[in-house]
C-alpha cells in the first residue's frame, strides 16, 4: 500500500537523519516523513516503564500496533487489519500511524522516567545512560572506518555518486558521534 514506512526507516526512529536527509536529496532509502522519531532518551527511558500499570500496558500495546500497522506492505498485519476493520480501506498512508506511535512512546518516556528516578533505580538509569553513550561513541568511531560496507548492499546507496556517498558516511559518523556524546 502506497505510503507504507520501509523497515529500514526505523533507524530514524533512533537517529533522525541516519538513513539520509530527504531535504538535501541525499535520503538512500525510500523517502517519507520522519514521523516515529523520539530519540535515543525516551527508547531508553521505556526500559524502565512499569508493566503492572494497565495505562503503561495500553499505550504499549498502542505503540506495538501502531508500528506494525505502519509497515503496511512490509508485515502481513496491515493486510488482516484492511480485511477485518471496516473504514480501514480508505486510510491512504499506513506510515501515519506513527503518530500513534510517537505519542504512545512520548507517554510511556514519561511513565519510565518517573521510575527510573525512584531512589533504588536511579544508579542503574545513570549506567544504562553511560553505557549507551559508550555504545554510539564506538559505532562512530567504527562507522566513519567501516561504514560504506553495509550500506553498499542498498541498490539506491550504490547508485548515489561517490561524493554524496562520502557524505552520507560522514552524516551517519557526526549523529552517531553526536548522540554518544551527549549521552
Amino acid at each position: 500500500s502506497f505510503g507504507s514506512l520501509n523497515p529500514f526507516n526505523i533507524f530514524r526512529f533512533f537517529i533522525q537523519r541516519l538513513v539520509g536527509n530527504l531535504s538535501q536529496g541525499k535520503d538512500w532509502l525510500q523517502g517519507g516523513s520522519v514521523y516515529g522519531y523520539v530519540g535515543i532518551l525516551p527508547i531508553i527511558l521505556v526500559l524502565f516503564i512499569p508493566f503492572r500499570n494497565i495505562h503503561v500496558r495500553f499505550f504499549l500495546a498502542v505503540a506495538v500496533t501502531s508500528l506494525l500497522l505502519a509497515l503496511g506492505k512490509s508485515t502481513p498485519v496491515f493486510f488482516i487489519a484492511y480485511k477485518l476493520v471496516p473504514g480501514l480501506g480508505s486510510f491512504r498512508s499506513p506510515g501515519h500511524f506513527l503518530f500513534l506511535y510517537t505519542f504512545s512512546l512520548a507517554l510511556l518516556a514519561g511513565f519510565g522516567i518517573e521510575e527510573a528516578f525512584k531512589p533504588d533505580k536511579r544508579r542503574m538509569f545513570l549506567n544504562i545512560l553511560f553505557g549507551a553513550g559508550i555504545v554510539f561513541l564506538i559505532a562512530g568511531i567504527w562507522w566513519i572506518n567501516w561504514g560504506i560496507y553495509p550500506l553498499m548492499i542498498i541498490p539506491k546507496f550504490r547508485l548515489l555518486a561517490p561524493a554524496v556517498r562520502g557524505e552520507v558516511i560522514f552524516m551517519i559518523f557526526e549523529n552517531l558521534f553526536i548522540v554518544g556524546t551527549l549521552l
